[in-house]
């Protein structure tokens, strides 16, 4: 039986607290961002909210499950870190930089060739060239968030998370009249309507970059380290070893936002109030996602942290102790998207039938929140051991056997429209849920009988 102390529990509570609130606000940052461009390009139209939406269903999966690779770096570096092993991990840094330029080059290529999917879609002309137009100007900055991606998970593996918060904080403050001066033409420039998010997008991605890798050149902290004095040059062991953690963490992530994207798609025809309703549900459910979310990034770092230091035991703990914090997390988010639906819903749209349907998707949306934060905890502890393969499993079967099958179902065939799709997501969600906490326990005690 698994006994912590309660000035155990306070102290591991504390550390996890001290990792997770900067990387909330530096998750949010970004979500921030998607909020802004969805606000404003609002207020340019209905055509050019749904042509940032479609395009955001594009581009959001592919950056997210991208990142992922760039998200092996933190277990490894924090066992490191653990381990007292730093002359290590100039080394990793680099491969992951490098995965980060040949994958942002990819990026580029299937951004800037996205029309063929809208037109299989049965996407509008006029809708489909917009998107494409969107997708073009954010394709630019792509590759250098990527980067940002990397280095972030570098100085986060140490347990130095609020520098690269403000960072994002900053980009934010940036990105706001970028969209304001690109989309509504001011000052001499074009008036590009909902395209102009791209471009502010790519200018707030490059800011990022550059201001980390300043960061990492001059900060004490990392001083030390020498990152900076020697090529990018590719080191096929580690680099392999890092796909081997990223890439399941990348399929997983992919499996997941592709879910909530993908339904975005096939509501491409349901007309642009649907359209507009569920991104704005979307938007929303979204910026409340980061609160579970920044709490898995913490466990991973912890966990990596407590293994590489020897302490199986305490990494253990820490998992558990996370699994709890998740459940009260869920149960402020269920709150607030249960009774404050409608007026959030409404910062969005003077349009009474995209709020009344946003309103209501998003109350459904506030019953899946306990098991997405259960399954986001398991899942963040279990990246702690280096386990990701079993998950990227779970993750399939409950989003794309289990999840869209039954929302497809529920949406077309018993009449619930975009309602049947979030039903969907609960159902795959409470699956994946039940998995990772079992496949925790599992992995936990086996560690613990090994040491």
């Amino acid at each position: 039986m698994l006994k912590i102390s309660f000035a155990k529990y306070k102290t591991e509570l504390r550390a996890l607290l001290h990792l997770a609130w900067p990387i909330l606000l530096a998750q949010s940052a970004m979500t921030a961002m998607s909020l802004a461009d969805t606000l404003m390009a609002a207020h340019a139209g209905a055509d050019d909210l749904a042509a940032v939406a479609l395009g955001a269903s594009v581009w959001l999966p592919m950056l997210i499950s991208m990142s992922g690779v760039m998200m092996a770096l933190t277990p490894i570096v924090a066992y490191l870190f653990g381990a007292n092993r730093t002359d290590q991990v100039r080394a990793e840094l680099h491969q992951s930089l490098l995965l980060a330029i040949l994958l942002g080059v990819i990026a580029v290529v299937l951004l800037r060739n996205a029309s063929p999917l809208f037109t299989w879609l049965g996407v509008e002309d006029s809708l489909k060239l917009k998107a494409q137009d969107y997708l073009d100007a954010i394709s630019w900055g792509f590759p250098l968030m990527l980067l940002f991606q990397s280095m972030r998970s570098f100085a986060e593996a140490f347990g130095i998370t609020q520098p690269m918060m403000r960072i994002g904080l900053l980009a934010v403050l940036l990105n706001i009249p970028f969209n304001y001066l690109l989309i509504f033409g001011k000052f001499g420039l074009p008036e590009l309507g909902g395209v102009g998010c791209g471009y502010a997008s790519s200018l707030a991605f490059a800011f990022m970059s550059t201001t980390a890798v300043l960061f990492l050149r001059q900060s004490s902290q990392f001083r030390h380290l020498k990152l900076w004095q020697a090529r990018l040059r590719l080191n096929w062991p580690k680099m392999q070893h890092q796909l081997a953690v990223g890439l399941p963490i990348a399929f997983a992530l992919l499996i997941e936002t592709s879910m909530f994207c993908f339904i975005a798609l096939l509501l491409a025809d349901y007309g642009a109030v649907v359209i507009s309703a569920h991104q704005i549900t979307l938007s929303i459910s979204s910026f409340i996602f980061m609160l579970p979310l920044s709490l898995c990034l913490a466990l991973t770092i912890r966990v990596g942290q407590h293994r590489g230091a020897g302490q199986i035991i305490q990494a253990q703990q820490t998992a558990y102790l996370g699994l709890g914090s998740s459940l009260v997390i869920a149960l402020l988010s269920f709150m607030l998207l249960r009774f404050l639906a409608a007026p959030l819903a409404s910062n969005y749209s003077d349009n009474a039938a995209v709020v009344e349907l946003a309103a209501y998707l998003l109350a459904l949306a506030s019953l899946y929140q306990f098991s997405d934060a259960l399954q986001l905890a398991a899942t963040g502890a279990l990246r702690g051991f280096k386990e990701t393969r079993t998950p990227l499993l779970i993750c399939f079967i409950a989003y794309w056997i289990i999840g869209i099958p039954s929302g497809y179902y529920l949406a077309e065939f018993e009449a619930f429209g975009a309602a049947g799709y979030w039903l969907g997501i609960l159902i795959g969600l409470s699956f994946a849920a039940v998995m990772l906490v079992h496949r925790l326990i599992r992995v936990t005690n086996h560690a613990i009988s090994c040491a």
